[in-house]
């Protein structure tokens, strides 16, 4: 089943994928012209991997990752501690997808009009989220900026280091032919994919719609909205020595984050019908009008991490995670996709 098709509501919406790829790819070349030789790993992975000076096994990873416009939604409905742990899940989880440990978090809050108890609440989510993952929040930076922000306009970014001896990181070219895609169900939109939401429901002008009980979804619409981004610490950490490469689904979905798991020469085939897709991203592709074509692109429509191992392995990983189910293989690739949906 072809998934990519040449609609694009989140340009519509104000977000351009095309300048982003461009932009990314200048500061790339900027960046890599720093490197020096501890660099493992630069920009365009999940996250980012330096060695240690005058060590050849140890290696910190990095990442860093914001809420987006989800901060709209949340200050609407002052869901402030929610922020708080999806901008620590958000970052943490880019660094397990290395095979790395969390050890530290940093925050960056910047707002038009600082309100305590606001900020407080913020806090007080990232330290939850935190011990859940088993890191330390070891300091931050808040910032007010009138003129930059509105009063209401929060912009909240996180900072999350890990770290993992050489031999145990998790490196997409050990992926071989034959090997088992493993998908862990996110807990719903997540971080990403909100642009388009708020524009396709309008928002931003009818923040009431947020109040309003959804009988498809068995609660309100904001509050399905604004569910924290899922942890995976908890669960990745019993299964460390069993995975092969990990791929987590944020902005771009499947499509977009998965061949970031893969070597080049091996493709992904992803079976639609091994899931079923969460009622609230049916709802979400019907109230916006929005095809699944550009469903597949913008959200992680259900599967919030996918893992890679072998089948020996993956029947281990499923003992240990009954919740864990197989949602496709590995197998050589023949064209220009590395991901295919059968």
């Amino acid at each position: 089943m072809d998934l990519i098709g040449n609609i694009d509501a989140y340009e519509d919406a104000g977000v351009s994928r095309d300048s982003a790829k461009t932009t990314v790819g200048f500061l790339s070349q900027l960046a890599k012209s720093t490197y020096d030789d501890n660099v493992v790993e630069g920009v365009g992975g999940f996250a980012a991997i330096y060695r240690l000076s005058g060590s050849s096994d140890t290696l910190l990873v990095s990442s860093t990752d914001g809420v987006g416009t989800k901060s709209r939604i949340s200050v609407a409905l002052k869901e402030y501690e929610k922020l708080g742990r999806d901008v620590v899940n958000a970052c943490v989880n880019d660094v397990l997808t290395t095979g790395a440990n969390p050890l530290f978090f940093l925050d960056y809050i910047a707002t038009g009009r600082l309100v305590s108890e606001n900020i407080e609440q913020i806090g007080i989510g990232i330290a939850n989220a935190c011990k859940i993952s088993e890191c330390s929040l070891i300091g931050g930076e808040t910032a007010e900026m009138p003129g930059i922000y509105s009063d209401e306009d929060i912009e909240l970014v996180g900072f999350s280091v890990g770290v993992v001896n050489r031999n145990d990181l998790l490196k997409p070219s050990s992926v071989e032919n034959g090997d088992i895609l493993l998908g862990l169900a996110s807990s719903g939109v997540h971080t990403n994919g909100f642009s388009l939401i708020r524009k396709r429901l309008n928002l931003d002008d009818n923040s009431r719609l947020l109040n309003k009980y959804m009988p498809e979804l068995e609660c309100e619409l904001g509050q399905a909205l604004t569910i924290p981004h899922r942890p995976y610490y908890p669960l990745v950490k019993l299964i460390n020595g069993h995975i092969k490469s990990m791929a987590h689904i944020t902005g771009g979905g499947i499509i977009e984050n998965l061949p970031r798991a893969l070597p080049n020469e091996l493709c992904a085939r992803v079976h639609l019908d091994s899931w079923e897709i969460p009622a609230l991203f049916n709802f979400l592709q019907g109230f916006m009008n929005v095809d699944k074509n550009e469903m597949f692109k913008v959200f992680n429509m259900g599967i919030g991490m996918i893992l890679i191992a072998n089948e020996q392995e993956a029947k281990v990983i499923q003992s240990i995670l009954p919740e864990i189910f197989v949602i496709g293989e590995i197998e050589k690739r023949t064209n220009d996709e590395q991901v295919i949906f059968v």
